[in-house]
């Protein structure tokens, strides 16, 4: 018996989206330890901590969405820079579907480095980042040096040379 083709059409429009759970091991980053597991507004905050610090395009294992291409930012002038980081940092973010939005940049410019502030909104609730740039035309830095400060936790600073990022 030949297959009639009404047979094998298939009706997607019917499926529903299954929600995966945010659950992940906890990075204990300043003692180089998996400590436990984390789940909910804690495991977003560890992503986009790992996001932020991680360049875009350095690592296979990871989708090209994945980090931010900041090794790009060396030598541009600071204007330039904000639009770039606005969109970098929007475009890594808004790939996991646990975030729903960033917004609300704002920009400060030091002698030697940028501030960028801005709002993460995720399923579980809203976060004030802060990311430290150094290396750009602006600052007269040669090694941009990246830093992440986590508002809503502990005030975790942390600082990784860009050398140390790429393989």
């Amino acid at each position: 018996m030949i297959p009639v083709l009404s047979d094998l059409i298939i009706d997607f429009t019917e499926a529903e989206e299954i929600v995966q759970p945010s659950i992940t091991y906890k990075a204990d980053f300043d003692g180089e330890k998996i400590n436990g597991t984390i789940d909910g507004i804690d495991a977003v905050k560890q992503s986009v901590f790992c996001r932020l610090m991680t360049e875009c395009g350095a690592y296979p294992i990871y989708s090209d969405k994945y980090g931010l291409p900041m090794n790009d930012l060396i030598g541009k002038p600071a204007p330039l820079i904000y639009v770039q980081i606005a969109d970098a940092v929007t475009e890594t973010l808004l790939d996991d579907d646990r975030i729903t939005g960033v917004s609300n940049f704002i920009f400060d410019t030091g002698r030697k480095n940028v501030t960028v502030t801005f709002t993460v909104d995720t399923i579980f609730g809203n976060l004030r980042q802060y990311r430290t740039i150094s290396g750009c035309r602006l600052c007269r830095a040669s090694v941009p040096i990246f830093s992440v400060i986590f508002a809503k936790s502990s005030l975790k600073y942390v600082s990784i040379p860009a050398s140390l990022l790429s393989i």
